[in-house]
């Protein structure tokens, strides 16, 4: 399982691309990024945490476009609840990933 720091990495460069990742794509330019960005980090490992950070933004989309349409109710617990929501479906990354993702999700089903 990637180190945190290396998982934060990949998730702000997947959200960095300005939608939900498409399943299939080919990550190669973005593993190159984050290797690049974490030396210490081989391939093998950039490669699993940029998959993971894709399906976090997947779920991120899924999870926002029910928020809003009320899937978690309303309220000022709303919002926590699909942030938990998000950290069931995709386990394993920070707080403030999950907030960052949460936000992103936001964003992409807003239109």
């Amino acid at each position: 399982m990637p180190d945190p720091a290396l998982l934060s990495a990949a998730v702000s460069i997947v959200l960095s691309q300005g939608g939900p990742a498409e399943e299939g794509a080919d990550d190669t330019v973005l593993i190159r990024r984050l290797c690049g960005q974490v030396p210490s980090a081989s391939p093998g490992l950039c490669r699993d945490a940029v998959s993971r950070a894709r399906k976090l933004s997947r779920d991120a989309y899924e999870i926002c476009d029910a928020f809003r349409d009320g899937a978690y109710g309303s309220g000022s617990g709303a919002g926590d609840a699909a942030l938990r929501a998000l950290e069931e479906k995709s386990p394993g990354f920070s707080p403030d990933d999950y907030r960052q993702a949460f936000a992103a999700g936001l964003l992409w089903t807003a239109f």
